[in-house]
């Protein structure tokens, strides 16, 4: 119902948006069942201190920047 098809021509677009105009008044009144939503995990931050955790960061964040340079060696 509310799908737009992006490769209608001029006339078509004019004449589906005309015509959905006309109807407008009576999707005042229309309901369309919402779909079905998937099951949401819910995943809880790990509680470490402010300042190990930025540790970790800073550590990873060194190990990727090793890998990356021993893969492409060092250029200027």
């Amino acid at each position: 119902m509310f799908i737009l098809d992006f490769k209608a021509g001029r006339r078509k677009a004019f004449a589906h948006g005309f015509l959905k105009g006309m109807a407008s008044p009576a999707m005042l009144y229309h309901r369309e069942s919402l779909p079905d939503l998937p099951k949401v995990t819910q995943i809880k931050a790990p509680s470490y201190p402010i300042g190990e955790a930025l540790s970790g960061d800073w550590v990873r964040i060194g190990n990727d920047l090793k890998t990356v340079i021993g893969k492409h060696g060092k250029t200027k």
